[in-house]
């Protein structure tokens, strides 16, 4: 592009603007399993201290705030694990799903809401990282 001969500068047209990029989905449901377990473990730990929750000191909780700890470390971990680990990434993918599930039936049998509620939405999360594509860099 040229500037005209007083040196202001020409606006860009349309055609020669940069398009904004699409976000990595994997990225964002990663983002949002770490999130909801990072958050269920302090809810866990809450719930494990106060005494108006009605599950404090239960050995439960205590299973709860460690596979919540755990499952926040498995999202750390797949942020780290290349792509090229296909079987890798599964296995620490299908473990991470296992983690929920089974910290969501504790947290439903313990009756901590909050936690039910945060482990649906790191389910969401790893839905969303399961389902999307890697993005094609050209």
């Amino acid at each position: 592009m040229q500037t005209p001969a007083d040196g202001r500068n020409r606006p860009k047209s349309l055609d020669d603007q940069a398009k904004p990029a699409l976000p990595d989905w994997r990225l964002v449901g990663l983002t949002v399993v770490a999130v909801g377990a990072a958050a269920g473990t302090v809810v866990s730990i809450v719930d494990y201290v106060s005494p108006s929750s009605g599950i404090k000191g239960a050995e439960g909780a205590i299973l709860v705030m460690a596979s919540t700890a755990i499952l926040a470390l498995l999202a750390a971990a797949l942020f780290r694990i290349p792509p090229q680990r296909r079987i890798l990434r599964g296995l620490v993918f299908a473990a991470a799903l296992l983690d929920i599930i089974g910290s969501g039936v504790a947290a439903y049998f313990l009756e901590s809401n909050a936690l039910v509620a945060l482990l649906a939405i790191a389910l969401v999360g790893w839905l969303i990282a399961v389902a999307s594509r890697r993005p094609v860099h050209a």
